[in-house]
């Protein structure tokens, strides 16, 4: 099973989390996140702090921003993220064209 280890100010020195668990506690949360956010607590550092405190948060405070943006911020992820690591868009025809006028050296 992999695991991973967090230093961050939620979970305590050595204690393990399995991966996934930030994002389960993010959303179990989401309905108390999302009434703190709306009764004025806006900025993403003291909501991590609250929820740390009074929700027992075990989530890393990076893992907290990008969903923080995503869902409560209704930020959208950059293009750049979105694509990454897919593969381009392939024009066929082009490829073609250039691999026909190709010399091959040997």
């Amino acid at each position: 099973m992999l695991s991973y280890i967090s230093y961050q100010k939620g979970a305590k020195v050595g204690e393990k989390l399995k991966k996934g668990d930030g994002t389960i506690e993010f959303y179990a949360n989401l309905k108390w996140l999302r009434e703190q956010y709306e009764s004025g607590l806006v900025v993403a550092k003291r909501l991590y702090e609250k929820a740390v405190e009074e929700r027992g948060f075990k989530m890393g405070y990076w893992q907290f921003t990008k969903y923080f943006n995503e869902e409560l911020n209704q930020r959208e992820v950059k293009q750049a993220e979105q694509t990454k690591g897919l593969p381009k868009k392939i024009d066929w025809e082009q490829a073609n064209y250039f691999r026909s006028n190709i010399e091959v050296s040997k």
